[in-house]
C-alpha cells in the first residue's frame, strides 16, 4: 500500500508536525498511515463522501476512527492554512513555568468525564496530545483550551480518546512472535497437566490486534493439539470504544500488509472491504474494561504481554504496576515487555529470559513472602519513630553528621513537622517525628525504602513529588491527601525538599508530613513568625540542654551555636532571594506588555497574509479543478490499463499448460501456476533468473537454445517445436514448445508455452503396438479359421466320391465333425473374451465341487490326451473341495489350463494336475514338461492374443485367448492365477488359488433335467426362416429326414404369410433378417391366434446375455447359437411337447 508507506514515513520523521489528508480514492490504502500520523501527534483530515468521486479510501480511514476532521477539499485547505498560522509550539510559557500544576484542571475534567486519571501519564505524551487538540481548535493558550474543556464536554471526550493508547497492529515486531514460538510457548507447555488452561493477559490491548496475533501464533504452534487444549486470552483496556472494535474483530483490508495470505485464509473471513477474525480465534479471546492503576489485577496467568503500556506511564505509576504483574503471574509465568521497556528497579521480582531482541522475563519468588499480594495492597502496624541513635543506618554516607545538621536546620525553618531524610533511591537515612500516620511496616523482611513503607493513600503522592523535585531541583508540595488514623480519616499534605551539602556526593531529599492545622499556623505567622519560631526553637534547645545537663559538653554547645549562626545566615539569604524574585517578576511583567504589543502587530501582518493566501487559494482552486479533470482522465485510463492487465493475468493463470514470460535477456519476469506445479518450483526460485539458470540449469538444453537464440529472432512465432530431455524432478519428458515475440511499450517480451507431450507419445506408441498386435492376430485368426475349412472341404470331397469305401467316408465324417467343433470353439472363445472384457458376462454361482470340475475337464480332453500319448497324473483329494462358483466356468478354467498343457507339450510328455486345500483357499496346480516360456513372456502371458509361439509351425493351434479367459474367470471368482517357467523347453506351471467354503460343506447336487430324452417319434410342422438359403435348405432337409413337415422362408414378410397358411408347431427364426428383423417377426407371430401355442426358437450368431433377454421379451421360447445342433433341437421340441401334454392333462 504506497499511500500507507508514505504517511507512516511522514509520521516517523515529522511526528507532531505531520498533517495527513485522504482524498477521493478506491480501496482502503492510507487508513493505517493516517492512524500512524494521529498516534504521532499529527493532525488528520479526510474528504467527505458527498464531494468524493470514490469514497472508499476516506470511508476506510473514518471507520477506524483516525480522522480528526471530515471536510470538503476546500475546507481542508482552509483548516490547514489556519493551523499553519498558529505559533509553535502551542504550549505557552505560562504552561512551561507552572509545570503539572497548570494541567490539574485538565486532569480533573478528564477524571470527571472519562473516569480515568491521566495524572501519571508521561509529561511528553500529555503535551503532544494537548498540543494536537489545541491546534485543531486553533488555540495557542492552555488557559483558553481549559476554558473550552470546561464548556464543551465533547472536547474532553476527544482529548481523552487522544490520550488513550492506540499504537498497535497485527504481528508488530515479528521477532517477538518468533520468540513466542521458540521460547515462551515451549516453556509454558512443558509438563503441563491435561485440562489445565493456558491463560494469557494483554493489558492496554487497544483495538485487539495484539491479542488476536498472540492467539493465532499460539494456534499455529499447537497445530493439531489446539483442539484438545483449553486457551483463555484476556485483553483489557480503559477505552470502551477500542474494546468494542476488539470484540467485533473486524479490521480494514490493509491488515494484509502485516498478515500473510496463509493466515488470512485460515484465521480470517472476508467481509467486503474488511477482514473479520474467525470464530475459533474470537472464542478464545475475552475483552474487558480494566484500569491497571486502580482495578485489582488478574491472577494465575501464564503470560502477561505488556508491550504497549509502560512507555506511556511515568515512573511512579510504573512502580505501582510492576508488582501487580508479579502478582498476576503463575510461579513459572512469563512477562513480555516492549523493546523500550525493562523491569527497572524490580529485578528482585523478575529474572531475564531474553533481553536482546525481545524483553522476556520470568517471575521470581518474592524473598521472605509467604503470599503473593501486590505492593500497595498490604497492611501493617504503624512504623515506630526512629531515634537519632538508632542502630539501623541503611546506606549512610560519609560525613553523615554534617548532613544531619543541615536537615535539622531545614526542620527548624519548617516548624519541625514529622519528616524523613532519604537518598536518591529513597532509602531512608533519618526519621523525625511521628510518621506512623503516613508510613507502615510492610510484610516480609524489614526495609527502610520510602516506597516500601509509604501507605497506599500517600504512595503515589510521595513518588510523584520526589520525581518532580529530582527533575526541577525545587521544593514540591502535594495537598488534599486523606489518611486513616485511630481518630478517623483526616486531611494531610506533604512537601519534598532537595538537600545539597558541599563535600557530600549524591542527591538527598527531605519529605515533610503535616496536617492542615500546622499549615494554617505557618501561613498566618508570615515572615515575622520565622523569628518567633527561631526563638522558640532556641528556647527548646536550651531547655533540652538543661534537661540533659549530664550530657552537656563544650563541643555540643559549640555545635549548637554553629547551627544557630547557619540558621540566621540562611534566613537572611532567603529574604534577599524573595526581594530579588519580586524585582524579576516586575521586569518580566514589563517584557510581557512589550511582547503583547509585538503580538498585535504580528496579528495585523497575519491578517494581511491571510488575505493574500485567500487570493492564492482561489487561484489554486481553479488550477485544482483543472487538475481534478485531468486526474479523472488519468484515473479512467489507469483503470482501463489495470483491467487489461488483470484480464491478461487471468488468461495466463487460466492456461493449463506451463507458461513463461521472458525478457529479451531471457530472464523470467512472469510464470503461471501450472509452471510451478509441473516443475515443482516456487516464484522465489524462478522470477528474475535467466531461463538457462533455473532449477540447476535444467533448461540449459541445446534444442531450446537453438529455438530462443537462432530460430525465434528470425521469426515472430514458432509453433510445435518438440524437445526430449531428462528433467531432474519429473524425469524424461517430451515437451512441445510454442514461442512468440510480443511488442511491449518499453521492450519486447517473449511468451513461451510448454506442453508435456510424453503421455501422448506413449499413447501413440501403445496404439502402434496394439495395431501391430491386431494385424498379427487377424493373420493368425485367418490361419486358424482356414485350417478347419480345408479339412472340412477335403472330408466333403471324400464323402461325395462314389469310389470311397465306408471306412474312408466314416473317417471323413469324423474329421469334418472335429473341425466343426474346433471352429465353434474358436468362435466361442472370441465371444467369451468379448463378454468378459465388456463386463457383461454373468456367473451362475452355486456350491461346486472342484474335484468334480477337474475330473470332468480331464474326461473332456481324454481323446486328445490319448492321441498325443501324454501321461497325465491327477493328484486329487478324496473329500470334496467346495466353493461358491459357476460350475461351467470353473470347468472351462481347468479345461483351458489342461488343454494348453496338452497342446504345448511334445508327444509323450508328462502332465501333473493337483488340487489341495490351503487354509481358506483351494490351490490348483497344472505342471508340464513342455516347451516352456521365456522370462519376458511371463508378465504378458495372460493378456489377450499373447502366445508363446507364433511361428509358421502351427501344430499347437489357437488364438491366444485361453489364458486371458482363465485369468478373467478366476478374478470373477475372487481368485488369482500365476505362471512359472524355467525357460524354453523346461516346462511350465500354472497355479490357481480360489476361495473355498469350510471343510465339510457339501456341494449342491447336479440339476436333474425334467426334459425327456430326445425322440424322433413325433412329427411336427416346422417353419425355417433364414436369409441364408443354403443354411435354411440344409436344415429343412435334415428335419425332413426326421419325418417333420418343413417349409422355408427367407425374410420376415414371407415368413408371416407362410405361418398364416402353414400354422407351424415349431418356428426356427433367424434374428438378422433383411428388412423386418427376427424380434419383430416373433412379436407378430405371437399376435396370431393360431400360433399362441407354437414353439418359437431364435437362431442367431449372437449369444450375449442382452441378446437372450431381448429374445425373451420378443416372445421367443428359447435361443440356439448358430450352427444349431440337431440334438439340442430335438431336446427342445421334446421338452415343449412334454409341457404341452402336461398342460392338456391338467385341463
Amino acid at each position: 500500500m504506497p499511500i500507507d508507506d508514505l504517511l507512516q514515513s511522514l509520521a516517523i520523521h515529522q511526528g507532531a508536525n505531520a498533517i495527513g489528508v485522504i482524498l477521493s480514492g478506491s480501496g482502503s490504502d492510507g487508513a493505517l498511515g493516517l492512524q500512524a500520523i494521529q498516534d504521532a501527534g499529527g493532525i488528520t483530515f479526510a474528504q467527505d463522501e458527498a464531494s468524493a468521486r470514490f469514497g472508499s479510501m476516506p470511508h476506510a480511514a473514518i471507520s477506524i476512527g483516525c480522522v480528526d476532521r471530515v471536510l470538503s477539499p476546500r475546507q481542508i485547505a482552509e483548516e490547514i492554512a489556519q493551523i499553519a498560522t498558529l505559533p509553535q509550539p502551542p504550549l505557552d510559557e505560562t504552561m512551561a513555568t507552572q509545570g503539572e500544576r497548570g494541567l490539574r484542571p485538565v486532569f480533573r475534567l478528564l477524571q470527571k468525564v472519562c473516569n480515568i486519571d491521566f495524572a501519571h501519564y508521561k509529561r511528553g505524551t500529555i503535551e503532544r496530545r494537548l498540543s494536537r487538540r489545541m491546534a485543531l481548535r486553533q488555540l495557542s493558550s492552555v488557559a483558553d483550551y481549559i476554558a473550552v474543556l470546561e464548556s464543551d464536554q465533547a472536547e474532553v471526550v476527544a482529548l481523552g480518546r487522544d490520550l488513550l493508547i492506540r499504537v498497535t497492529e497485527f504481528f508488530r515486531d515479528p521477532e517477538t512472535f518468533d520468540a513466542l514460538r521458540q521460547t515462551v510457548f515451549p516453556r509454558l507447555l512443558a509438563d503441563r497437566d491435561i485440562g489445565v488452561p493456558i491463560r494469557i493477559w494483554v493489558p492496554g490491548c487497544a483495538t485487539g490486534e495484539e491479542v488476536y496475533s498472540i492467539a493465532i501464533c499460539l494456534m499455529e504452534y499447537l497445530g493439531e493439539r489446539a483442539a484438545d487444549t483449553s486457551i483463555q486470552i484476556f485483553g483489557t483496556d480503559v477505552s470502551v470504544d477500542a474494546l468494542d472494535t476488539a470484540r467485533a474483530g473486524r479490521y480494514i483490508e490493509n491488515i494484509a500488509r502485516n498478515v500473510s495470505s496463509e493466515r488470512l485464509e485460515h484465521f480470517f473471513t472476508r467481509d467486503g472491504e474488511y477482514y473479520r477474525v474467525g470464530k475459533r480465534i474470537r472464542d478464545i479471546c475475552t475483552f474487558a474494561r480494566h484500569n491497571v492503576a486502580t482495578d485489582p489485577p488478574f491472577s494465575r496467568m501464564d503470560l502477561v504481554s505488556c508491550r504497549n503500556l509502560l512507555i506511556y506511564l511515568d515512573p511512579v505509576l510504573q512502580r505501582s504496576v510492576m508488582p501487580l504483574f508479579h502478582y498476576a503471574l503463575n510461579p513459572d509465568g512469563v512477562l513480555m515487555l516492549g523493546p523500550s521497556e525493562t523491569v527497572g528497579a524490580f529485578s528482585e521480582l523478575f529474572g531475564v529470559i531474553e533481553n536482546r531482541r525481545t524483553k522476556l522475563y520470568s517471575k521470581k519468588p518474592r524473598p521472605g513472602r509467604s503470599g503473593s499480594r501486590p505492593l500497595g495492597l498490604t497492611s501493617a502496624p504503624s512504623l515506630p519513630v526512629r531515634s537519632p541513635g538508632s542502630s539501623e543506618n541503611h546506606g549512610e554516607p560519609p560525613n553523615a553528621e554534617r548532613l544531619r545538621r543541615e536537615a535539622e536546620l531545614k526542620a527548624l525553618a519548617r516548624y519541625s513537622p514529622p519528616y524523613v531524610l532519604c537518598d536518591d533511591e529513597l532509602n531512608i537515612i533519618e526519621f523525625r517525628g511521628d510518621t506512623g500516620a503516613y508510613l507502615v511496616n510492610p510484610d516480609g523482611p524489614p526495609s527502610t525504602n520510602l516506597q516500601r513503607l509509604a501507605r497506599p493513600e500517600v504512595y503515589l503522592a510521595v513518588s510523584d513529588a520526589v520525581r518532580q523535585a529530582r527533575r526541577d531541583g525545587i521544593a514540591v508540595r502535594r495537598e488534599g491527601l486523606r489518611v486513616d488514623t485511630v481518630e478517623g480519616t483526616r486531611e494531610a499534605g506533604l512537601e519534598v525538599h532537595p538537600v545539597h551539602v558541599a563535600g557530600i556526593d549524591g542527591r538527598w531529599f527531605m519529605v515533610f508530613f503535616e496536617d492542615p492545622a500546622q499549615r494554617s499556623a505557618r501561613r498566618q505567622t508570615g515572615n515575622g513568625a520565622i523569628g518567633t519560631l527561631l526563638l522558640r526553637t532556641i528556647e527548646r534547645s536550651r531547655e533540652w540542654r538543661s534537661s540533659q545537663a549530664n550530657r552537656d559538653s563544650a563541643a555540643e554547645i559549640a555545635r549548637l551555636n554553629t547551627e544557630l549562626d547557619a540558621t540566621r545566615a540562611q534566613l537572611r539569604a532567603t529574604i534577599e532571594e524573595h526581594a530579588s524574585a519580586r524585582e524579576e517578576l516586575k521586569s518580566n511583567e514589563e517584557e510581557l506588555l512589550s511582547s503583547n504589543e509585538e503580538f498585535q502587530s504580528t496579528n495585523e501582518e497575519l491578517e494581511t497574509a491571510k488575505e493574500e493566501l485567500q487570493s492564492i487559494n482561489e487561484e489554486l482552486s481553479t488550477t485544482n479543478d483543472e487538475l481534478r479533470y485531468r486526474v479523472r482522465e488519468l484515473k479512467e485510463l489507469h483503470d482501463e490499463v489495470a483491467q487489461a492487465r488483470d484480464y491478461a493475468e487471468a488468461i495466463v493463470e487460466t492456461i493449463s499448460e506451463p507458461l513463461l514470460v521472458l525478457e529479451p535477456d531471457l530472464r523470467i519476469t512472469r510464470a503461471n501456476h501450472a509452471f510451478y506445479e509441473v516443475f515443482a518450483t516456487t516464484p522465489e526460485a524462478t522470477l528474475g533468473i535467466r531461463l538457462y539458470d533455473v532449477g540447476n540449469q535444467q533448461w540449459n538444453i541445446p534444442a531450446l537454445r537453438e529455438l530462443l537464440d537462432e530460430i525465434l529472432p528470425e521469426k515472430t512465432i514458432v509453433r510445435d517445436y518438440q524437445i526430449t530431455h531428462e528433467f531432474p524432478v519429473i524425469g524424461l519428458r517430451t515437451m512441445r514448445l510454442n514461442a512468440a515475440r510480443v511488442a511491449w511499450p518499453s521492450k519486447a517480451l517473449i511468451l513461451l508455452t510448454i506442453e508435456d507431450m510424453t503421455r501422448q507419445h506413449e499413447a501413440v506408441e501403445r496404439l502402434h503396438a496394439a495395431d501391430h498386435q491386431k494385424d498379427e492376430f487377424l493373420a493368425m485368426l485367418a490361419h486358424e479359421l482356414r485350417n478347419p475349412l480345408a479339412a472340412i472341404r477335403n472330408g466333403l470331397q471324400i464323402w461325395q466320391r462314389d469310389d470311397a469305401d465306408a471306412d474312408s467316408v466314416r473317417n471323413a465324417q469324423a474329421a469334418v465333425q472335429r473341425q466343426l467343433d474346433h471352429e465353434i470353439g474358436l468362435v466361442d472363445d472370441l465371444l467369451d473374451v468379448s463378454r468378459i472384457t465388456r463386463g457383461i458376462i454373468t456367473l451362475k454361482p452355486k456350491r461346486v465341487d472342484l474335484v468334480t470340475a477337474v475330473r470332468h475337464a480331464a474326461e473332456t480332453l481324454r481323446e486328445e490326451i490319448r492321441m498325443r500319448r501324454h501321461e497325465v497324473t491327477l493328484n486329487l483329494p478324496e473329500q470334496s473341495v467346495t466353493m461358491d462358483g459357476d460350475a461351467m466356468r470353473l470347468e472351462q478354467v481347468v479345461t483351458n489350463l489342461l488343454g494348453n498343457a496338452v497342446k504345448y507339450t511334445p508327444d509323450g510328455g508328462h502332465i501333473r494336475v493337483s488340487l489341495e486345500r490351503s487354509g481358506d483357499a483351494a490351490v490348483l496346480t497344472v505342471t508340464d514338461d513342455g516347451i516352456g516360456m521365456t522370462a519376458d513372456l511371463l508378465p504378458e502371458i495372460f493378456n489377450v492374443f499373447v502366445q508363446a509361439d507364433r511361428s509358421l509351425d502351427r501344430k499347437s493351434a489357437g488364438l491366444g485367448l485361453g489364458l486371458a479367459l482363465v485369468r478373467r474367470l478366476v478374478e470373477l471368482h475372487h481368485g488369482s492365477v500365476r505362471a512359472f517357467s524355467g525357460g524354453l523347453d523346461r516346462g511350465s506351471t500354472f497355479v490357481v488359488e480360489l476361495p473355498v467354503l469350510p471343510l465339510g460343506t457339501a456341494p449342491e447336487p447336479a440339476a436333474r433335467s425334467d426334459a425327456p430324452a430326445a425322440t424322433r417319434a413325433g412329427h411336427y410342422r416346422i417353419l425355417v426362416v433364414d436369409d441364408n438359403v443354403d443354411a435354411a435348405e440344409s436344415s429343412a432337409a435334415l428335419l425332413r429326414l426326421d419325418g417333420h413337415d418343413v417349409q422355408v422362408a427367407s425374410d420376415g414378410e414371407s415368413a408371416l404369410r407362410g405361418a398364416e397358411a402353414f400354422r407351424p408347431d415349431v418356428v426356427l427364426l433367424d434374428i438378422g433378417l433383411p428388412g423386418m428383423n427376427g424380434y419383430e417377426v416373433a412379436r407378430r407371430l405371437r399376435a396370431m391366434q393360431d400360433l399362441t401355442g407354437a414353439l418359437l426358437i431364435a437362431i442367431s450368431g449372437y449369444s450375449g446375455e442382452e441378446h437372450l433377454q431381448r429374445c425373451l421379451e420378443a416372445g421367443f421360447d428359447c435361443h440356439l447359437v448358430k450352427p444349431a445342433d440337431l440334438g439340442q433341437l430335438d431336446a427342445l421340441i421334446a421338452s415343449h411337447r412334454s409341457r404341452r401334454t402336461d398342460a392338456n392333462n391338467a385341463l
